[in-house]
């Protein structure tokens, strides 16, 4: 089952967050069976926002329940909103997007 969220975290838990999910797609190897490395994560969080001179990266959509409640259940996530439309979610957070080219060079 899928729910439409906004998940953000900041710049330094970014690779962590990414991992959770990865890790969760990812199949440990078993007697007859090899195991799968998952790299899901590295699609996750590719919104580039600034608040002042924090930097943060957010996924917005519908994300599997499993992938939700990892990423809640992680204490990585800087704010998880439910049903709420993306720019709400930034307006209300204070949140500016950011053009990813501009935002790597900072």
């Amino acid at each position: 089952m899928s729910k439409r969220s906004t998940v953000i975290v900041t710049n330094a838990n970014k690779p962590k967050a990414q991992k959770v999910i990865s890790d969760l797609h990812s199949k440990v190897a078993s007697e007859g069976e090899d195991a799968y490395v998952s790299e899901a994560g590295l699609g996750f969080f590719e919104i580039g926002l600034k608040k002042g001179i924090r930097k943060y990266w957010a996924s917005s959509g519908a994300f599997h329940t499993t992938e939700l409640s990892a990423l809640i259940n992680s204490g990585l996530t800087y704010n998880v909103t439910l049903g709420s439309e993306f720019s709400l979610v930034l307006e209300q957070l204070e949140l500016s997007e950011v053009v990813i080219q501009e935002f790597n060079e900072e």
